[in-house]
C-alpha cells in the first residue's frame, strides 16, 4: 500500500517548510545586520519570538511523518504500549520493564491524552517535537550567555534544521533519546544560569533535578547526566567563596539531582520491587558488549547515516570559516567563557563514549551528539559576533560588514546542504508520497479476530516482538514484557543461562497471574527479529506452553498450512 498527497498539498508543504526555514534564519542573524538589536527594549519579546519560529519551523517540516499511521520503529511501539500499561498501573518494574529505557520516556507520553489526545503514533511524536524544540530553546540559552546573541541563535537555529529537515525514521520516532536530551539540556541551561549567578540557588536545585532524572529515562543517558552533574558543581563550588555558601549551594545541587531517584526508588521498596529494579534495569548493562567500536567501525558507523554526515560536515566547514575570519577579532576570554568552552568539550567527548560504547547500531544515539557539535561550533564563531554586538564603535565600517556577510555565510554553509538535501528529493519525500505502508497480512488478521472475541479493556499478552498488537486493540498488556526479547532465546541478547531464566520465570509469573483474555504467539516471517517460529515460538519454554494448554483455546493459526503464522489464544470460561 502507498500513501499519497495531492500535489496541492505537497506544494503547500514546501512552501510552508520554506518560509518557516527563511523566518528562523531571518531571527538567527538579525542581532547582526540591524544595529543593536540584541539590546533594544524589544529584545526580550523578540527573544519569545525566536523561540516561538523554532517550534513553528518544526512543526511545519515535520508533520507529515508526525501524521504517518505507521511504526517508524518498534521502540516506538513499545514505549506507547508501555504508556497504555501506565495509565493502569503507574508503578515501574511492576507494571512495565522498559529494558534500557526508563519509564520516564512512557510516562512523559500520557500527558497529552490529559487534553484529550489519543495514545498514539502521533501523540507521542508530537511530545518528540515538544522535547526537540524545548532543547533548541534552551541550547539558546545556554548559548547567549557566552555574550552573543547571534551566537545563540545560530547554534539553536542549527540543532532545530537537523532535527527539522530529517526524514530518516531513526530521527523522526519517538526514539528513547528525545526526553532524555530535552533534560539534559534544560539540565545544564539552568546549572550554567546558577554558575553565572544569574539564577541563584532555585535554578541550581531544578538543574539537579533534570540532571537526575536522566537515568531514569535512558539508562545509557546516565553518564552523560553524572559527569554533567559534577562539572557543574565544581564551576559553582569554585565560584563560591564563603564556605557557607558552597556547602548551601552543594546541598541544594544534590537535593534536586537525588529527588526523582528517590522519589522512585521509595515506590520500588514500598512496593517490594527493588530486585526487579536491579535485575532488569541496572544489571541489563551486561547485555551490550563490554568493549567499544575500533575508530574504523566508528567512521563506517556514522558514515551509514548521510543526515547526520551532511549535518557534521556543515558544523566542520561553518567551524573553519568563522575561526579563520574571526582570528583577527580580538574577543573577551573571560572565566566564563573558558568554562563554557570546558563543559562543551566534556559534554562532546562523554556523549561520543555513550555512542559508541554499545558496539551497536543504533542511529538514533546519533542524536545525542547534535547538540554538544552545535554548541561547539558556536563557541567557535563567538569570537567572530562578539565584539561587533557589544561594542560595535570599535568596529569599522568595513569590518562591520564583513562580519555580517560572514555571519550569514556560517548559516548558509550550515542550512545550505540540509536545504539542497531536502530540496533535491522533494518528489519522493518520505511522508508526503510514495511512501509504502508494510502490510502484515498476518497481523491484520490476527487484529480482526481479537477484536472480534474482547473488549478494549480486557488484558492481553504477546509473545514476540510486536508491540503493535496493543496500540491496533487497545487491550491493556498483561506481562510487565510488552515484548519478549530479554524472555525468549535469540540473537538480540546473549544472555548467561541465570539471567535468561530470572526473565522467563516471571514472564510465567506474570501471566499466571493476570490470565489475560488472549494470548498471542506473534513470532513469524514477518515479525520484527523474532521470527523464527520452531526455535523461537513460546514452546521453548515448557512452563509457558502448559499453561497455555490447560487454560487457552486455540481461536486463529494464520500458518496454519505452513507452520509460519500467528497464532492466537482464547482464555477459556471456566
Amino acid at each position: 500500500m502507498v500513501t499519497t498527497m495531492s500535489s496541492a498539498t505537497i506544494a503547500f508543504y514546501w512552501v510552508m517548510a520554506t518560509v518557516c526555514g527563511l523566518l528562523v534564519s531571518w531571527f538567527s542573524v538579525r542581532p547582526l545586520i540591524l544595529k543593536g538589536a540584541a539590546r533594544s527594549r524589544w529584545s526580550g519579546v523578540e527573544s519569545l519570538g525566536f523561540c516561538a519560529s523554532l517550534f513553528v519551523c518544526l512543526i511545519a517540516w515535520r508533520w507529515p511523518s508526525v501524521l504517518f499511521p505507521q511504526s517508524l520503529n518498534p521502540d516506538e511501539s513499545q514505549m506507547i504500549a508501555q504508556a497504555l500499561k501506565f495509565m493502569f498501573d503507574p508503578i515501574p518494574w511492576r507494571a512495565v520493564d522498559s529494558t534500557t529505557s526508563g519509564p520516564l520516556n512512557s510516562y512523559v507520553l500520557i500527558v497529552p491524552t490529559w487534553c484529550g489526545a489519543e495514545l498514539g503514533f502521533a501523540s507521542a511524536r508530537s511530545v518528540a517535537l515538544v522535547c526537540l524544540g524545548g532543547v533548541a530553546v534552551t541550547t539558546y540559552y545556554t548559548m547567549r550567555s557566552s555574550g552573543s546573541e547571534a551566537v545563540g541563535r545560530i547554534v539553536a537555529a542549527s540543532f532545530c534544521f537537523f532535527v527539522a529537515s530529517a526524514t530518516f525514521g531513526e530521527y523522526v520516532h519517538y526514539s528513547s533519546e528525545v526526553f532524555p536530551m530535552l533534560l539534559l539540556s534544560s539540565g545544564i541551561c539552568l546549572g550554567w544560569k546558577a554558575v553565572c549567578r544569574a539564577g541563584g540557588m532555585p535554578s541550581l536545585f531544578l538543574a539537579g533535578l533534570c540532571l537526575g532524572a536522566v537515568p531514569f529515562a535512558k539508562l545509557q543517558a546516565g553518564p552523560i547526566a553524572v559527569v554533567m552533574f559534577l562539572v557543574l558543581l565544581v564551576f559553582v563550588w569554585n565560584d563560591l567563596a564563603n564556605p557557607k555558601d558552597r556547602w548551601k549551594a552543594f546541598g541544594i545541587f544534590c537535593v534536586g539531582g537525588l529527588s526523582v531517584p528517590a522519589v522512585i526508588l521509595s515506590t520500588l521498596i514500598a512496593t517490594n520491587h527493588v530486585n526487579d529494579f536491579w535485575q532488569s534495569y541496572i544489571k541489563i548493562g551486561g547485555v551490550y558488549r563490554a568493549f567499544m567500536m575500533l575508530p574504523w567501525d566508528v567512521v563506517v558507523f556514522v558514515a551509514r547515516s548521510k543526515e547526520f554526515v551532511v549535518f557534521v560536515a556543515g558544523a566542520v566547514l561553518a567551524a573553519v570559516v568563522a575561526w579563520w575570519e574571526g582570528r583577527r577579532y580580538p574577543a573577551s576570554t573571560g572565566t566564563e567563557d573558558r568554562r563554557l568552552q570546558v563543559l562543551v568539550a566534556i559534554y562532546a567527548l562523554i556523549t561520543l563514549l555513550v555512542i559508541v560504547k554499545p558496539a551497536r547500531d543504533y542511529f538514533h544515539y546519533f542524536l545525542l551528539a547534535v547538540q554538544p557539535i552545535a554548541m561547539g561550533l558556536g563557541l567557535v564563531t563567538r569570537r567572530l559576533f562578539f565584539r561587533l554586538e557589544t561594542q560595535p564603535r570599535d568596529f569599522s565600517e568595513v569590518s562591520r560588514q564583513r562580519a555580517r556577510n560572514w555571519a550569514v555565510l556560517v548559516l548558509c554553509i550550515w542550512l545550505g546542504p540540509l536545504t539542497v538535501q531536502r530540496l533535491s528529493r522533494a518528489p519522493q519525500h518520505p511522508y508526503l508520497n510514495n511512501m509504502r505502508i508494510r502490510k502484515k497480512p498476518h497481523q491484520d488478521r490476527a487484529v480482526e479476530v481479537i477484536r472480534g472475541l474482547t473488549h478494549s479493556n480486557d488484558k492481553l499478552a504477546v509473545w514476540g516482538w510486536e508491540a503493535d498488537f496493543y496500540l491496533r486493540t487497545k487491550m491493556i498488556p498483561a506481562t510487565r514484557d510488552v515484548v519478549t526479547c530479554m524472555v525468549t532465546e535469540s540473537h538480540f541478547v546473549d544472555l548467561p543461562a541465570g539471567r535468561r531464566r530470572y526473565y522467563q520465570e516471571r514472564f510465567v509469573k506474570d501471566i499466571v497471574k493476570s490470565r489475560p483474555a488472549v494470548f498471542v504467539d506473534a513470532v513469524c516471517r514477518e515479525s520484527f527479529w523474532l521470527n523464527q517460529r520452531p526455535t523461537q515460538g513460546h514452546e521453548q519454554l515448557p512452563a509457558l506452553a502448559e499453561f497455555i494448554e490447560n487454560n487457552y483455546a486455540l481461536a486463529l493459526d494464520t500458518g496454519a498450512v505452513n507452520g509460519d503464522g500467528i497464532r492466537v489464544f482464547v482464555l477459556q470460561s471456566e
